[in-house]
């Protein structure tokens, strides 16, 4: 995992070293990191249900995460963090997306340890693209 984290920090223009040194045994992964992992957890949920990406495209309309600062120091190279994603459900009323009527769904995401500490909450709004880019 530090060899992800690292290639993380060097495709955001981040120096590696401000969190990975490993002659100093530092190894901090800056919570983006983590989060960005969601994003897989999520494919992989869709994928199993039989979405089609290509005939429906999803984006991101809302995010909100809620993290463990103590667990996420603690993390290690070979630690697992096993990330648990809903199933779909409808967005009730209108937000997102300067508070647009466009359909929505979110997915409620946990982020856990192998002793089953919780390092993150949070919940991941989306929207098909071709509704997003119908004329308003």
């Amino acid at each position: 995992m530090t060899s992800n984290g690292k290639n993380f920090c060097a495709g955001c223009f981040i120096p590696q070293h401000h969190y990975f040194d490993e002659l100093a045994e530092r190894v901090f992964f800056p919570p983006a990191f983590i989060l960005s992992l969601v994003s897989c957890a999520l494919l992989e949920r869709a994928w199993h249900e039989g979405h089609d990406f290509e005939a429906r495209p999803y984006i991101y309309t809302s995010h909100s995460f809620s993290f463990d600062k103590r667990l996420q120091r603690e993390l290690r190279s070979n630690d697992a963090v096993y990330l648990l994603v809903s199933r779909p459900q409808q967005r009730c009323g209108k937000g997102g997306l300067s508070g647009s009527a466009i359909p929505q769904i979110q997915h409620d995401c946990i982020g856990m340890l192998d002793d089953q500490r919780v390092l993150f909450r949070g919940e991941v709004g989306l929207a098909e693209l071709q509704d997003v880019l119908k004329p308003g």
